[in-house]
């Protein structure tokens, strides 16, 4: 009496694949997510080329608001002297980078040829990146 009852209630299901809908499913979404990459690769390879730029223009906002709080800024061909958060601090080009050296704080990378350059009480840096010559403002006294 007991397997009478038991019996119904452990069958096993019949089908052990796929439906054909299932398939047809899973084929439409694996599609769908090839062609979305196909189309976002070349965004991708564009914004890889954009950011160098922005970099570039986030590490003169950052000079030029620490110049801002600086004291006593004097200027040299290859370095740039000041007193920041009352210590002696310098910007110098060193291999092929702009850096403060209170520390080791990197600014910009790839740079070739650079300069201060100090017109009346203003600063200017002046370097070669990429094959192009850019002379841009820091700050004044």
């Amino acid at each position: 009496m007991l397997k009478s009852i038991m019996i119904p209630f452990m069958k096993k299901p019949a089908s052990k694949g796929y439906t054909m809908l299932e398939m047809l499913l899973s084929l439409f979404v694996f599609s769908l997510s090839i062609s979305l990459l196909t189309m976002v690769l070349p965004l991708m390879h564009k914004l890889q080329n954009f950011h160098v730029a922005v970099e570039d223009e986030i590490a003169l906002y950052q000079l030029r608001h620490l110049l801002l709080i600086a004291s006593e800024i004097r200027c040299h061909e290859d370095e740039l002297n000041f007193f920041y958060l009352e210590k002696e601090a310098r910007l110098i080009l060193e291999k092929n980078r702009l850096v403060r050296k209170d520390g080791y704080v990197i600014y910009m990378e790839n740079i070739k040829e650079g300069s201060f350059i100090q017109k009346g009480d203003c600063f200017y840096i002046s370097y070669e990146k990429d094959a192009k010559r850019k002379e841009r403002f820091l700050g004044c006294n």
